[in-house]
């Protein structure tokens, strides 16, 4: 490739990036506030059930299906930020370039899992979910499944900005490690 498609192809992978991290902000807000409801709604329940022996009909309800949500839209900051679960005992023991080799792959099966994981979340709540609905709050039970569709596709986006990280910056594997196990801490220590 000629130089000036290599810069235009950095420039676009870096906006990509860019734009994910950005995405991957927001949705850390949205976590912390349904993460702050969930408390909020549980410690109610809580107190009206035990000092008023009263209960929120629909708090267990809309406290799992917070979850669900939170779940969803963070797991794939885990694999932007390379904290998913890793076998690093094995991996550490590999030659650097064979490190980048192995994350790549890794991070394409991520890549295909979660295409699947989207496409299979849309069909079950295209398909069971319009079918049933919440007992309590009498909507479609369809909105909760559809975070699984809905996390699969964030998932794919944030994995493929990982890719783009460390096929342009092999470096991104080792620096990854570091900030994991606060190596630069310790050394200083």
């Amino acid at each position: 490739m000629s130089e000036t498609r290599l810069q235009l192809l950095g420039r676009v992978s870096s906006s990509y990036v860019a734009a994910v991290q950005w995405l991957e902000t927001q949705l850390w807000r949205v976590g912390l506030v349904l993460s702050f409801g969930f408390v909020l709604l549980i410690t109610a329940q809580v107190i009206l059930r035990y000092a008023f022996s009263s209960s929120i009909v629909w708090a267990n309800e809309v406290a799992t299906y917070m979850l669900i949500w939170v779940v969803m839209l963070l797991i794939p900051s885990l694999v932007l930020r390379d904290r998913h679960l890793q076998i690093e005992i094995v991996f550490r023991r590999f030659s650097t370039q064979w490190q980048w080799r192995v994350r790549l792959v890794q991070l394409g099966l991520i890549l295909v899992f979660s295409l699947v994981f989207a496409y299979s979340g849309y069909e079950y709540a295209t398909t069971a979910g319009t079918a049933r609905r919440f007992q309590t709050l009498d909507i479609d039970i369809y909105w909760a499944y559809i975070s699984l569709a809905i996390g699969g596709v964030l998932l794919a986006v944030f994995t493929v900005a990982k890719i783009l990280q460390v096929y342009q910056n092999p470096d991104t594997i080792q620096e990854d490690y570091e900030k994991r196990f606060d190596l630069d801490e310790e050394m200083e220590l």
